[in-house]
């Protein structure tokens, strides 16, 4: 079970309150939970994991960004089976190249029994043999969070319920870091923000944005 969305932007809204910042709307509140979803999901790549049936094109190349996947895929993590069960091993680019196999010449098959990944491209594997166009793989990959549009009672967030406090603090910081009248908000800021990079066990060097604008600070 999730942390609902409304409740939680419920409580967000009464703590800026508590404290005179009564400019934010729902929206916005909305906004900075995804930007705190895009941010943890940068730091750790695998926090959120989703396996997906994915469709290959027409050789050993494979870039999962062109594929069918719903949400979109930040990263493919694994290549787990064939469609139906069959076991796919992962081998390293060393492992190909001792082997002395030219896999990438291979005849196209829809059985796939190994995988290759280049750790430097995050939406890319190797199938061997080279796949038939449609063959479907099982895959385990991180998706994008998706952004909050129609928000009601039954939409959650797209992080772990244990990331509660986190969303919380980067929200906060977020809002009393673009309203820093005095230092009382710039204390706040400071607080919220060392909790939230403190959680995700980053360094407090590091900078909790996404996108470069306040959502209701424009200018």
């Amino acid at each position: 079970m999730t942390v609902g969305v409304e409740s939680l932007t419920a409580q967000i809204l009464r703590m800026l309150r508590d404290v005179e910042q009564v400019q934010y709307l729902e929206e916005d509140i909305h906004q900075l939970i995804h930007e705190a979803e895009l941010f943890a999901v940068n730091q750790k790549i695998d926090l959120v994991t989703l396996r997906g049936s994915y469709f290959c094109e027409s050789g050993s190349l494979q870039d999962i960004s062109a594929g069918n996947l719903t949400p979109k895929p930040k990263k493919i993590l694994s290549v787990e089976s064939n469609f139906g069960g069959k076991h796919i091993t992962r081998l390293s680019r060393t492992e190909v190249e001792n082997f002395g196999i030219d896999y990438r010449g291979l005849p196209e098959s829809g059985v796939i029994t190994g995988y290759v990944i280049d750790d430097r491209e995050d939406l890319v594997f190797e199938t061997i043999p080279p796949a038939l166009p449609g063959t479907i793989l099982e895959i385990i990959y991180t998706p994008i969070p998706t952004p909050y549009t129609n928000v009601n009672g039954e939409t959650k967030t797209n992080l772990p319920d244990d990331y509660y406090p986190y969303i919380v603090d980067f929200v906060l910081s977020r809002c009393f870091e673009e309203d820093e009248e005095g230092s009382a908000n710039f204390a706040r800021a400071s607080k919220h923000k060392n909790s939230a990079l403190q959680f995700l066990g980053v360094t407090t060097q590091e900078e909790l944005r996404v996108s470069p604008k306040n959502p209701r600070n424009d200018t």
